[in-house]
């Protein structure tokens, strides 16, 4: 299986995302232009969404846009993964999800500003948080999933500095 938001993926989505939700053309897309932050988005936060019926996207924070601004996308990956680790751990056995991952770093945007997708491929093998990795496949991940996902609802915001919060979000049409 090529695409990771295929249906038969029956893992929770994992990408990396800029901390201004912008310049976005792949799978996020459906989920920030709809996405409307109550304050600047923190470097290791971690955005999680339904994406469909029975499975989540998580969006982390890890670059800002421009060249540098992927400085500590390594530690923030960990940080997002650790932090979903975490609570993955903390349901019962039986509702624990399953995760995959974008090969972050390699797409349009990394490419431009010099992301490291080497150490990013490191910090996601050095996490606690075990996951099934999804290489960047420029047809797949532009596909349109508006049609295939539930209506726009997030699931909950954290971040290292302020923990869990609200993300508002505007109405779908």
């Amino acid at each position: 299986m090529a695409d990771i938001t295929d249906p038969e993926n029956k893992s929770d989505i994992i990408i990396g995302m800029n901390s201004e939700l912008s310049d976005v053309t792949g799978i996020g897309l459906p989920f920030v232009k709809d996405a409307i932050p109550t304050r600047a988005i923190q470097l290791g936060s971690v955005i999680t969404f339904d994406f469909d019926a029975t499975r989540r996207l998580h969006m982390i924070i890890c670059h800002k846009l421009g060249l540098g601004g992927w400085a500590s996308a390594e530690q923030n990956v960990r940080f997002g993964l650790d932090y979903l680790n975490h609570v993955n751990q903390m349901e019962d056995s039986d509702k624990r999800r399953k995760f995959s991952i974008v090969n972050i770093g390699t797409g349009r945007v990394g490419v431009r500003d010099a992301a490291d997708p080497v150490g990013i491929k490191r910090a996601i093998a050095d996490s606690h948080l075990i996951v099934d990795l999804f290489v960047f496949t420029p047809p797949v991940m532009l596909a349109d999933v508006r049609a295939a996902r539930a209506p726009l609802r997030p699931v909950r915001t954290w971040s290292p500095n302020f923990g869990e919060e609200h993300l508002r979000v505007s109405a779908v049409a």
